[in-house]
């Protein structure tokens, strides 16, 4: 295994910003980077205060909310087609990074922006 340097870090970090839409699996990056896995995780959230599960997390949640507030503020497009924009395989897949992330539904979390706008 090779040295986990910032460059590295930096690296890990901007392909997760350039692939919100994207699954991501932290052993790839550690393969590609020649690093460990686990010193990889630790190193990440030491510069950046956060996992890399949880930061590409909230890119994704960023994502979702850019889509949603489309269209001139209204919501014209269903679940289906903006789960597939964020990377997931059906609807299904974005009711439960909804359910894990901010623990409301599809429906309730599109409520709560629609009241608030």
């Amino acid at each position: 295994m090779g040295e986990l340097t910032e460059d590295i870090l930096e690296a890990v970090k901007k392909e997760i910003e350039n692939s919100p839409d994207k699954v991501i699996q932290i052993n790839k990056f550690a393969e590609k980077h020649k690093v460990c896995q686990k010193i990889l995780h630790y190193k990440f959230i030491l510069k950046y205060g956060i996992s890399i599960k949880d930061y590409h997390d909230k890119l994704k949640f960023e994502l979702l909310e850019i889509l949603i507030r489309q269209k001139n503020g209204k919501y014209s497009r269903t679940s289906f087609d903006i789960a597939t924009s964020l990377g997931f395989r059906t609807d299904s897949g974005l009711q439960n990074f909804l359910k894990r992330t901010k623990g409301i539904t599809f429906t309730k979390y599109l409520r709560s922006v629609n009241n608030n706008q």
